[in-house]
């Protein structure tokens, strides 16, 4: 096991927790039903700032089914890097962590299916797959518009989390800390796609990787 292994999947659980949704119109009226406003879509990230790389994320059925492919090099200290080739599949109920250079890999229940998690929309697990409705349960605000990637997106700041995020049809394309420094990471949407049928492979499991079932795990434990 390499050195760090658990740091990197703890940062991006809670940066890719403030991360996953952006929406036009009122995050408090929309459907309950569809994470997302756009059906399908296709959004690439550039990672700045404790992370540096990029991130592709593939969804379909109005975000009931996403992949988060990422590749970046995370900065843990002066001279210490580690490399990162990640994918992060949700699947209705179900969420797989894929680690291509260990290959190794976890499946969870997706949070947003338990009931208790449901109904307070609060659990650290589940805010790695935010949207803009989310956004608003967690007490955010409404600052303002900008646009990302030749979108216009609406500001939102949510005070808990201490970030601002950009919000178009219900998906972040942008979030950025309050304050940043050395151990921040930013994420930013550099080119979006919607409209078109995502590619079955993009959501398929790796063959070659043994997938660890920690629901059952836990039962033992």
């Amino acid at each position: 096991m390499r050195f760090h292994q658990y740091i990197p999947l703890f940062i991006v659980s809670l940066s890719t927790i403030l991360l996953v949704s952006c929406g036009s119109g009122s995050s408090s009226e929309t459907s309950p039903k569809n994470r997302y406003e756009v059906e399908s879509g296709e959004v690439s990230y550039r990672l700045d700032g404790m992370q540096q790389g990029y991130e592709t994320l593939y969804f379909d059925q109005w975000g009931a089914r996403e992949a988060r492919y990422t590749k970046a090099i995370l900065r843990l200290g002066t001279g210490v890097e580690q490399e990162i080739d990640r994918l992060i599949l949700t699947d209705k109920e179900w969420v797989y962590t894929i680690d291509f250079l260990e290959k190794t890999g976890t499946k969870t229940r997706n949070p947003a299916y338990d009931k208790k998690q449901a109904d307070t929309n609060l659990d650290v697990r589940d805010l790695s797959r935010i949207n803009g409705q989310k956004l608003y349960k967690l007490g955010g605000q409404k600052t303002g518009q900008d646009q990302v990637a030749d979108l216009p997106c609406e500001v939102w700041e949510v005070k808990r989390l201490a970030a601002k995020f950009w919000i178009w049809k219900q998906l972040v394309l942008k979030r950025e800390p309050k304050i940043k420094t050395e151990r921040t990471i930013i994420r930013e949407a550099v080119r979006v796609t919607t409209g078109k049928p995502i590619p079955s492979d993009k959501f398929a499991l790796p063959k070659d990787i043994k997938i660890q079932d920690l629901n059952k795990e836990g039962l033992r434990n």
